[in-house]
């Protein structure tokens, strides 16, 4: 519990402080990108870039719906349940609500002087303009909860995997939606800090959701994912 409030807290001031160092550019990367808006690469991100998730959803639905695969594997099984928890709660429902609440438009609709630029701050609620913030980079940051597991659960050799794997998914995803003028900096990096802070809460609401699958008490159920956890990398 007080490494999933530390952790919190870490990624919170994080995501703030870069926040206020990126806006500052946000503009100037915007009209930057302008020219490339086209670009082979943008388009893609903007296609390609969510379909990995895609398969691991399918993968996590499939190992969670076999019972087997679930006693036999604890720590896979923790790990598909805090993916669909963590698109469920971040992608899904965080993300598209913010879109709705902020309104920012996106940078595709700027001029080449940056006349329309909206700040991320400023807030204006309404349909239609979904730039803030990124859902593809918060889809490419579905593997936060897994870093986490893999952090509270001391596995360094897996956490650095983990890492590299979403560092790298998600920088590309980001840089294909900036250049592709679909999102603003801010956007982005929102979409990245804000993962890495729900990561805690995902693994709890999928742990929550692995107990009602087994029948298990999550007391219960934890303990045994803990205890499993290097069997099940062997």
């Amino acid at each position: 519990m007080k490494k999933g409030i530390n952790w919190i807290i870490i990624w919170s001031l994080l995501t703030f402080v870069a926040l206020v160092i990126f806006s500052y550019y946000d503009l100037e990367a915007a009209i930057y990108a302008l020219p490339y808006k086209e670009s082979q690469f943008g388009k893609f991100i903007h296609y390609w870039g969510r379909k990995p998730l895609a398969v691991m959803i399918i993968a996590a639905a499939y190992l969670l719906a076999d019972k087997k695969i679930r006693n036999k594997k604890k720590t896979l099984s923790r790990i598909a349940s805090a993916l669909c928890a963590h698109v469920l709660l971040h992608s899904a429902i965080i993300v598209n609500l913010l879109k709705l609440f902020v309104g920012r438009p996106r940078p595709i609709e700027l001029d080449s002087t940056g006349r329309g630029f909206v700040a991320f701050f400023d807030c204006s609620p309404g349909l239609g303009d979904f730039s803030f913030p990124s859902g593809h980079t918060a889809i490419a940051m579905s593997l936060a909860p897994l870093i986490y597991l893999f952090y509270i659960l001391k596995d360094r050799k897996n956490l650095i995997l983990s890492s590299l794997v979403t560092i790298l998914w998600a920088g590309m995803v980001a840089y294909g939606r900036v250049i592709g003028c679909a999102h603003y900096l801010t956007d982005t990096i929102f979409s990245i800090g804000s993962a890495m802070i729900f990561a805690p809460l995902s693994l709890a609401l999928g742990d929550i959701f692995l107990a009602w699958l087994n029948n298990k008490k999550l007391s219960e159920l934890t303990a045994e994912n803990y205890l499993n956890s290097e069997k099940d990398e062997e």
